[in-house]
């Protein structure tokens, strides 16, 4: 019964997917392809810059000086049919390659921390080969069924889940987790990601214990808890340089949201990064949080089709919005709601982004942060709430 289950519940979001229309061109929209020189960056010279670059969907490779960090890649993109539970998926490890080569032009061996907002495929298949192969010095930040799911790859060790240590919605300022060199900090901040069709979210639930292997399906790559991620490249004396705010789910008002305690160190936040894709079901985002944090600058990703095979090489066909995607209407919530001296950039695949830090820093805080106490590869002792295989998003 339970294979007849997950058969129509699979069934029943590929009909979904079919019914919600298809992907769209970008003629008409203001996409920034680069590499020439944001507009109000073009001033800054390269060591006052923060490099920021789109690797699609809800990955970005962000360097200041000599530190480095990604917010999950995804680069395989199954069609379609993966959406039935009898389909089996896999991260393509040559293609993730000559994207990263050819397509990026990108080395990974200084970066430090891949944050992972959620667990569902279009977020964490690649991220196996690209810990393995590329990023060897690499901890993957996320909620425990994150560390669940790289068990399957051997990877557990090099986890660190931030479940106990992330700022809740109801209160309270979290807790920070470090780099080696604590020139990097980063809170995890409880979040959510917005329903898909019809008050309906697919591929939710968690893992509570280490996977033997990685899913073969799109439905066992589950959601678990989901994140919001708040960046702060730090000075020597301990005071924010530059402050990203990361989310690669819309999200209702309040989740994802910077504590109180925290916005007093650093009012604003210099960038902004965004999810485009299912954002058309929470009609507010991200207009609370931009009123709150008055960005300087917005970045508009996971905005492309990743039903769409990409090869990363000649072929490859132009880019289209993905389905339930309202670009022109989320690009409008986005301008009535940024400060009137913001820029926003909806970035094409592959390319870079270089932003100022900050002409005013903060102040250095009278005490540092309090460091998170979770240490990569450790079990977790917090256990999430279980949640069926297809839950009705709580409206």
């Amino acid at each position: 019964m339970r294979g007849v289950y997950r058969l129509l519940q699979g069934g029943a979001c590929l009909l979904g997917l079919l019914l919600s229309g298809c992907p769209t061109s970008t003629v008409g929209l203001n996409i920034y392809r680069g590499p020439e020189p944001v507009p109000a960056v073009s001033m800054a010279s390269a060591s006052a810059q923060v490099e920021v670059q789109y690797l699609g969907g809800g990955g970005f490779l962000v360097r200041r000086e000599g530190d480095a960090l990604l917010f999950a890649p995804s680069f395989t993109h199954p069609s379609l049919l993966a959406m039935l539970p009898m389909v089996e998926i896999r991260s393509d490890e040559e293609l993730v390659k000559r994207c990263l080569e050819k397509k990026a032009q990108a080395r990974l061996e200084d970066v430090e921390f891949i944050l992972v907002g959620h667990t569902h495929y279009d977020h964490l298949l690649d991220v196996p080969p690209v810990m393995k192969n590329h990023a060897p010095q690499a901890l993957a930040l996320g909620s425990r069924t994150m560390r669940h799911i790289l068990a399957g790859a051997h990877l557990a060790h090099r986890t660190l889940v931030v479940d106990e240590c992330a700022a809740r919605r109801e209160g309270g300022q979290g807790r920070w987790i470090y780099n080696a060199k604590r020139t990097v900090r980063v809170l995890a901040i409880e979040s959510e990601h917005s329903h898909h069709l019809g008050g309906y979210k697919f591929m939710t639930g968690h893992y509570l214990t280490d996977r033997k292997e990685l899913p073969r399906t799109a439905f066992g790559w589950k959601e678990g808890q989901t994140y919001a991620y708040l960046v702060d490249f730090l000075r020597p004396d301990g005071s924010v340089d530059f402050r990203i705010h990361y989310q690669d789910a819309a999200s209702r008002e309040g989740y994802g949201a910077v504590p109180e305690d925290v916005q007093k160190e650093h009012p604003s936040v210099d960038l902004a990064i965004t999810c485009v894709g299912a954002s058309g079901t929470v009609e507010t985002y991200p207009g609370p949080l931009f009123d709150r944090v008055k960005p300087r600058f917005i970045v508009l990703g996971h905005w492309e089709d990743f039903f769409e095979e990409q090869r990363c090489d000649a072929e490859d066909e132009e880019a289209r919005v993905v389905r339930l995607a309202d670009v022109p209407e989320f690009v409008s919530r986005v301008e009535r709601h940024m400060p009137p001296s913001a820029q926003w950039l909806m970035p094409y695949p592959y390319s870079r982004m270089f932003f100022p830090r900050a002409a005013s820093p903060s102040e250095a805080p009278s005490k540092p942060g309090e460091a998170c106490p979770v240490r990569p590869g450790e079990f977790p002792r917090k256990a999430p709430p279980v949640h069926s295989v297809l839950d009705a998003f709580p409206l």
